[in-house]
């Protein structure tokens, strides 16, 4: 794929955005109904078929399990060093953002237009990997920020992603047939999910009345993001 498809499958999905910033101003809408949709059902969806449709003949299960510790462990360091600036639950959020990145919204359309079956199946377990960490420890840390250990796990129990990644792993190992029908009504959730996420970030950004940029966290969410794209393009074949 040449790099004005790629360029003009990008510019797509910022324009989606853009239409939900107009949407949002003209509107009202609120997000919260759109996001509780997404966790809920659609990404859940997305997963589930992402597993169940995945080629044979690679370790699928290796990527995700490294994309997951990888994010896991640069936001733990992200915590140890936001608890050091900050005393508030901006070491949390910090600590989020520090191992996560907009791979759904932006990467998932994108692998699966760029890539063919066995490439866009890598790139969608990587995915996993990384969604599994932003509803697993990454709502944990997000959760902990704002109430107890025992709300952080009984809030985290309620996420149906990983019981959709956990369904589908166990179906895929029995070699259980998914019915056809079933894979192309689960097929349509993959638009959902990228169109509707970015209209909610777009309708997001309606809702701000003033811009104000949070230098401190910005910069150092900028570095961690560099160190955490530099430690994953390191050759690793030694």
């Amino acid at each position: 794929m040449s790099f004005a498809e790629v360029f003009l499958r990008v510019l797509f999905l910022i324009g989606v955005s853009i239409v939900g910033l107009l949407l949002g101003k003209k509107l009202k809408i609120n997000q919260k109904d759109i996001s509780t949709l997404l966790v809920y059902l659609i990404s859940p969806a997305v997963i589930f078929l992402a597993v169940i449709e995945a080629p044979a003949g690679y370790n699928y299960y290796s990527f995700a399990a490294s994309a997951f510790l990888l994010c896991s462990f640069v936001s733990l360091c992200a915590l140890i060093i936001g608890r050091l600036i900050w005393k508030d639950s901006t070491a949390f959020l910090f600590a989020f953002g520090g191992g996560t990145g907009n791979t759904g919204y932006f990467g998932l359309p994108l692998a699966i237009g760029l890539f063919d079956a066995a490439g866009a199946a890598l790139a969608v377990f990587i995915i996993v990997g990384v969604n599994l960490y932003e509803f697993s420890l990454g709502y944990f840390l997000t959760a902990r920020g704002v109430g107890t250990v025992k709300e952080s796990l009984s809030r985290l129990v309620k996420l149906p992603i990983l019981y959709a990644f956990i369904i589908a792993a166990i179906l895929r190992q029995l070699d259980v047939d998914v019915s056809g029908v079933l894979r192309e009504g689960l097929a349509n959730f993959k638009g959902a999910y990228s169109v509707l996420g970015m209209l909610v970030i777009g309708i997001t950004l309606s809702h701000i009345s003033k811009l104000e940029i949070p230098h401190r966290i910005t910069v150092l969410e900028i570095l961690g993001l560099a160190l955490n794209r530099t430690v994953c393009d390191m050759d690793y074949s030694l």
